[in-house]
């Protein structure tokens, strides 16, 4: 027959349950007291684990912290960034050149030629009078509107709606193409009093000069010729240009502008010292010149004064009646003709020279 356990055992087997329970989640419980001493072992028990704030019958508390923390990760190395892919714009205008046949060449050329021609005869035709007749208020216009590379244009530019050079007597424009990367020997070009009628108190003046085939952009400044300018408020005054080249194709032809510029510089350096060169090797003919002429005066001179000193014959000693020592004839001698000289053997210092 089975005897029921007793109250005792069964409470202390609630207790071990209890204390197991008891335990951090995922964490196996150390086995308490009561669960060894109902076993009927004889050997030591191991000392509780409690959770923190619980309580215990035995005056040492040990709290279970658990394994040990992994060791921190190695920090990754930075990443680097990959440079971003942007395209070159010259790379890409270099490309857009190269694509052009030499059909698409020709036709393009041929435009150009067209758009000159229609712009050189709208320059020579143009009534000025009808293009301004709706335009009195405006600063400056431009026959024909839009500047054609390679043929004739026409800037008009009101004075009185300058405010800087309206009273001036002298209107001026300095030019350059291509934002200024490009000028030309015309650097600066005068206007003149046009023919348009004073309309409203306008005052047209006007110039006509050729705009360079290669260039994308006509870009100039109104100035009076000495301190007074009209820059379109820092601005500039700037046109684009048909018929001529695109941005694209400019930049292409950057590096060729800069060795062109390099090799116009080595040729003026080399200029310049030739003419140094030429300058110093006249100066040095004109001195030499002048040294010969010299010279020649100067044995001139001394010719003239020997002539002048000189003697047809020689007495010996100083007395009138002495002994002629030498004589020389004709009296004077001519050059080129046939001169005799008599010497006396018996007078002057060789005559104890026997015959």
């Amino acid at each position: 027959a089975r005897t029921p356990a007793s109250p005792a055992a069964g409470s202390s087997s609630s207790s071990s349950s209890a204390a197991t329970s008891a335990a951090p989640s995922g964490k196996a419980a150390a086995p308490s007291s009561s669960s060894s001493s109902s076993s009927g072992s004889g050997s030591a028990a191991a000392p509780p684990s409690r959770a923190p704030g619980s309580t215990s019958s035995s005056s040492t508390a040990i709290v279970d912290v658990g394994p040990p923390p992994p060791p921190p990760k190695p920090t990754p190395p930075p990443k680097v960034e990959e440079p971003l892919d942007i395209p070159d714009p010259v790379v890409e205008a270099v490309a857009a050149v190269k694509k052009l046949t030499p059909e698409e060449q020709a036709r393009r050329e041929e435009a150009k030629r067209v758009l000159r021609a229609n712009a050189q005869k709208e320059v020579d035709t143009h009534d000025a009078t009808a293009i301004a007749a709706t335009r009195h208020s405006w600063l400056i216009f431009t026959v024909p509107e839009k500047p054609v590379a390679g043929a004739d244009v026409m800037i008009y530019y009101n004075r009185t709606q300058s405010e800087q050079l309206r009273d001036r007597n002298r209107i001026q424009a300095i030019l350059g193409y291509n934002a200024w990367e490009m000028t030309t020997e015309q650097a600066r070009v005068d206007f003149y009093p046009s023919p348009i009628p004073h309309v409203d108190n306008s005052d047209f003046w006007s110039t006509r000069f050729k705009v360079p085939e290669n260039c994308y952009e006509l870009n100039f400044v109104m100035t009076d010729g000495e301190s007074l300018y009209d820059n379109n408020n820092g601005q500039d005054y700037t046109y684009p240009c048909t018929a001529g080249i695109t941005w694209e194709e400019w930049a292409v032809q950057a590096e060729q502008r800069l060795e062109a510029a390099a090799r116009q510089a080595v040729e003026q350096e080399e200029a310049r010292r030739s003419e140094e060169a030429k300058q110093a090797a006249e100066e040095k003919k004109k001195r030499d010149r002048d040294n010969a002429a010299k010279r020649v005066a100067d044995m001139k001179n001394g010719f003239v004064w020997m002539r002048e000193g000189g003697v047809n014959k020689r007495k010996v000693g100083d007395a009138p009646d002495g002994k002629t020592w030498w004589s020389v004839a004709p009296t004077p001698l001519v050059a080129g003709k046939t001169a005799t000289l008599l010497y006396n053997s018996k007078a002057g210092p060789l005559a104890w020279i026997e015959d």
